[in-house]
């Protein structure tokens, strides 16, 4: 799909044209009860607290959820799939 930027700048409703027959998006709430900021001052340290709590929280995780939720398990109706034969 192209995008006319043009008309967008022009028609701040413009959105609603391209999302025509899409699903709906419906976020449903995670309730949290804590939330935790957590410091490391070396990597040991962040080593041993994996190893401490048996988790394998790597480097690139922004957050963990405590008990983990499978991924499959989660509540989720819709994904995205790439199809990687074109490439």
């Amino acid at each position: 799909m192209n995008f006319d930027f043009e008309k967008i700048k022009a028609n701040k409703n413009y959105y609603k044209e391209a999302w025509k027959n899409m699903p709906e998006f419906e976020q449903k709430s995670q309730k949290v009860f804590k939330e935790l900021i957590i410091k490391f001052p070396t990597e040991k340290d962040f080593d041993d607290f994996n190893k401490k709590l048996n988790t394998n929280i790597s480097l690139n995780n922004k957050s963990y959820w405590y008990p983990q939720i499978p991924v499959h398990s989660r509540d989720i109706e819709y994904g995205w799939v790439e199809d990687d034969s074109a490439k």
